[in-house]
């Protein structure tokens, strides 16, 4: 995985209070530990997901640092969960200071993928990851202000330049061919099609320890 440091993009990140923050994904991996981070800088965050039981205990966690939590049941590959999503946020927080676009899922190389694992890895790394950068978008440029950080994989960029993720360190165990190389360039995508409009979104990426280790160095 790979993504935008937090530090990079916030540049006041050690102060957060009172900033309203989504973060997809933040039942498990990058996007829980993100969420603990900075609700233990003081903002108040929400995320989503689709097992009950996985996003209580991510809340849990994150709510033991001090931080404000809330959890919404919703599946990021459904485009009237996506916009409840938002609605919630905009209903419980007043609004959307920051977008940590994150929530993916993998699979295997592309000959051994059922037409299934295709629909449901579309559904939710571009379907679903574009949906919550629109509705982010829209309301940043409304408020005029605001932050998107887009959360992708290496696999894509690796394998464009015949790379492999294993030999270059990256974290991702599945192959550059899958399926998952082609739905994780939607970060890229976006990032490029929705900068150059004022959004707050730089060009550069760094891999998901990176981010990690950004994220625990401004929360310590």
């Amino acid at each position: 995985m790979s993504g935008i440091e937090v530090g990079m993009l916030i540049p006041d990140a050690q102060d957060l209070s009172g900033r309203a923050v989504l973060v997809t994904g933040g039942s498990s991996g990058i996007g829980r530990a993100t969420a603990r981070a900075l609700a233990s800088l003081g903002a108040r965050v929400v995320t989503f997901a689709r097992d009950q039981d996985k996003l209580q205990e991510a809340l849990d966690e994150i709510r033991s640092t001090g931080g404000e939590a809330h959890g919404i049941v919703a599946d990021v590959s459904r485009i009237e969960d996506v916009r409840r999503v938002f609605e919630e946020v905009d209903r419980r927080l007043g609004g959307l200071d920051i977008l940590v676009n994150n929530a993916a899922v993998s699979g295997e190389d592309f000959p051994d993928e059922s037409l299934e694992e295709i629909d449901r890895m579309v559904r939710t790394n571009v379907v679903g990851y574009l949906a919550c950068a629109h509705e982010a978008l829209r309301r940043i440029q409304e408020r005029e202000r605001g932050h998107v950080v887009l959360v992708g994989s290496m696999s894509a960029d690796l394998r464009e330049s015949g790379r492999s993720p294993q030999r270059e360190g990256g974290c991702h165990p599945h192959p550059p061919g899958g399926i998952w190389s082609s739905s994780g360039g939607a970060a890229t995508g976006c990032r490029r099609t929705a900068g150059p409009r004022g959004s707050r979104l730089p060009d550069g990426t760094r891999r998901g320890g990176d981010l990690l280790d950004e994220i625990v160095r401004c929360a310590g």
